[in-house]
């Protein structure tokens, strides 16, 4: 049984200790409970805070609510869009969508949102980008107990 609340304030403050300048905001609305891996799902967030930290600008905005037996869970921050030809391909392995990243830290090798997809569908969920001029969201479906 786990907390999806305390899973993503733990990945908000984790995420905050390493980019003390990131303004992350968090809203969790409805009943987050479920049965999931907590640990799992802590990588997850914490891999899609990391990126938006690092590739976003303004605000990164953390969601999580509950609906009809799921949790969904969005990450979504400002900046320039995901190039469209960069979508279809985005959560495989060893891609990237783009440069180097802004932040000066080492670019990573492009597994983060492979990982992101394994664990979301470990647990019977889906993941999904929409990105265009106004910013960049990843939204993860998950029930709350998968089989």
């Amino acid at each position: 049984p786990q907390d999806m609340g305390r899973l993503c304030r733990d990945a908000v403050d984790e995420v905050r200790a390493s980019y003390p300048d990131a303004d992350i905001r968090l809203r969790l609305t409805d009943e987050l409970h479920g049965r999931w891996d907590g640990s799992r799902l802590s990588q997850l967030l914490a891999n899609l805070l990391t990126n938006a930290v690092r590739y976003g600008t303004g605000p990164i905005v953390v969601e999580a609510a509950g609906h009809d037996g799921q949790v969904i869970l969005t990450v979504s921050n400002e900046g320039n869009p995901i190039p469209g030809r960069a979508l279809p391909t985005l959560f495989d392995p060893l891609t990237r969508a783009g440069p180097a990243d802004r932040r000066g830290t080492a670019a990573g090798m492009g597994l983060g949102l492979f990982i992101c997809r394994c664990i979301a569908s470990a647990h019977q969920g889906t993941i999904e980008v929409a990105s265009s001029e106004t910013g960049t969201s990843f939204t993860v479906r998950l029930p709350r107990s998968p089989a």
